[in-house]
């Protein structure tokens, strides 16, 4: 991801802060999180486990691309 984001270390300049994160229920999972100042006009993600809300984001996707007009 380091090299995809440009990232070559804590000193540089960003937009975004990185932080380490554990979970909340199981600390052995663990990475960066980019963390910006505002939602940058992105939604709020509703749901309590992000990959429920990405799976269904992706479905919605696939059937609108194939759905017949």
């Amino acid at each position: 991801m380091d090299v995809l984001e440009e990232f070559y270390g804590l000193e540089e300049w960003n937009d975004y802060e990185r932080i380490w994160v554990a979970d909340a229920k199981d600390n052995r999972v663990s990475g960066w999180v980019y963390v910006w100042e505002s939602s940058r006009g992105c939604a709020d993600i509703s749901d309590e486990y992000w990959p429920d809300f990405f799976a269904r984001k992706m479905k919605d996707i696939y059937k609108k691309r194939h759905s017949p007009m």
